[in-house]
């Protein structure tokens, strides 16, 4: 996924480089258990998310600190670079500008959806 391969012996414990991986890019740190809180929201998340055809995100804050830590399920990271790049584009400008009736938008096109059948006339 971030083109690198895990560093052996676990991070620092390899003397390499304290990341998990040895991408020079990025400091990767892998914490695989049997368990995660974070998987529960998760689970909890992608469902409603579901609902309206949108991709789950989990954003985490602390209070009294700035930014948050972003979850997004690996297997989501391509369309949300995809809903990224349509973000910044001029053409999603207008969309937020002018919101349609209703959010979601639909997979095959990534337009908002208008919740009718109706065209506009």
């Amino acid at each position: 996924m971030f083109g690198t391969t895990r560093a052996p012996l676990s991070g620092i414990n390899g003397g390499i480089t304290a990341s998990d991986s040895l991408s020079p890019d990025f400091f990767i740190e892998v914490k695989m258990r049997k368990r995660h809180a974070l998987w529960s929201l998760f689970d909890d998340t992608r469902e409603k998310a579901k609902k309206e055809n949108k991709v789950p995100v989990i954003a985490v804050g602390e209070t009294n600190r700035k930014g948050a830590l972003i979850c997004i399920h690996s297997d989501d990271l391509g369309r949300v670079s995809d809903l990224l790049k349509e973000i910044a584009s001029e053409r999603h400008d207008d969309l937020r500008r002018n919101p349609p009736d209703t959010p979601g938008r639909t997979e095959e096109s990534g337009e908002r959806s208008s919740g009718s059948d109706q065209e506009d006339k």
